[in-house]
């Protein structure tokens, strides 16, 4: 049993995800309705922000590669990756997209991402 303790932001009501990333590239469909796998996905207009990771997606595939056994399965996600033409992979891995799902402050321009 979980006991939410009072503080200074007892208020705000319990913890709760803010954010959703759904795993769909159009790119990725094909591929995984050829293993048999559903494309979990949203609405192109339900995703709030898109974040440029390009300059991340070498670190981001080593991280991947990492994860051997998922890799060698082959219809996993990671195993799905290593089978494409690098040019397509990198595409998919450079871009994230993310919706909010429940209001909240925002100083600023939701929509810019800044690093």
């Amino acid at each position: 049993m979980i006991v939410w303790l009072n503080g200074p932001f007892a208020s705000a009501g319990r913890p709760g995800p803010a954010t959703l990333a759904p795993p769909e590239h159009g790119e990725l469909r094909p591929l995984l309705t050829e293993v048999g796998k559903s494309a979990l996905c949203i609405p192109d207009e339900y995703v709030t922000t898109v974040v440029d990771v390009a300059p991340w997606a070498a670190a981001k595939w080593r991280a991947i590669l990492a994860h051997r056994s998922e890799v060698a399965r082959g219809r996993t996600l990671p195993g799905l990756l290593a089978r494409l033409p690098e040019a397509t992979r990198h595409k998919i891995i450079q871009t994230e997209y993310f919706t909010r799902l429940r209001p909240g402050p925002v100083p600023r321009d939701p929509h810019q991402i800044t690093t």
